[in-house]
């Protein structure tokens, strides 16, 4: 406020001084610069404030709220009168730590059907493994440690959580499911009950084939060793 009374208003009564002097001399002229300056100073006090409140906010919600991203690729085959999806990738966390404890796969249509997918028990978290056979023809083996919806591992700020996971669509094809560019949309839940939602295009366009687990920073998977007999 100082700084704005010797600087700016200052200048400006020195050039009423000049240009029009009989309005200089007027009483109420210091009082309304003093005024005029002390609406100025308080917003800008306000505006200074504010900021750091939102910034400290900021930081503060980094460390108690989680923030989770995930990215996937989903593999589909016609098996059983339905669909097999496959899906596997990745969830990261920018906030504080936390860990997923609800998991749902659904395909959404451009009419605005939603069919919701049917989630099987993983393999053993300890030595189990799932063998998927690629588009390619070649096996990849995915290991039941990182089975996403067993896994309730904490995911630290910075931190990520690779997996993988099988959702089954009854009575739909592959086809249909391709051709009319269904959405498929992988729901979690994180332990305070918040929801976070990823989702992908399904089209012919993009078939894939998916990846192995080191692949993705997670564990590989090991098969049994079988016992001598």
């Amino acid at each position: 406020m100082v700084g704005l009374m010797s600087g700016i208003f200052s200048l400006f009564r020195e050039l009423l001084v000049i240009f029009k002097p009989e309005k200089a001399k007027d009483a109420h002229l210091f009082w309304r610069c003093v005024f005029i300056t002390f609406i100025i100073s308080s917003f800008w006090l306000w505006a200074s404030e504010h900021k750091q409140t939102l910034e400290l906010q900021g930081k503060l919600e980094n460390l108690t709220v989680p923030h989770l991203n995930g990215e996937f690729n989903t593999n589909l085959n016609d098996r059983n009168g339905g669909v097999v999806a496959l899906l596997d990738g990745v969830i990261w966390n920018t906030g504080a730590t936390t860990s997923i404890v609800q998991w749902r796969v659904s395909l959404v249509f451009r009419d605005g059907r939603v069919i919701y997918g049917d989630i099987p028990i993983g393999p053993n978290r300890r030595d189990g493994f799932l063998t998927y056979k690629s588009l390619d023809g070649k096996s990849v083996d995915f290991s039941g440690s990182n089975y996403w919806p067993s896994n309730d591992a904490l995911i630290s700020q910075g931190g990520k959580l690779a997996g993988w996971m099988i959702a089954f669509f009854p009575n739909i094809s592959k086809q249909e499911i391709v051709s009319n560019e269904a959405k498929i949309s992988l729901d979690y839940l994180d332990v305070n009950g918040k929801p976070w939602t990823a989702s992908a295009i399904l089209s012919t366009g993009n078939e894939y084939v998916p990846k192995t687990m080191q692949d993705l920073g997670g564990e590989p998977a090991t098969k049994p060793q079988e016992k001598p007999r």
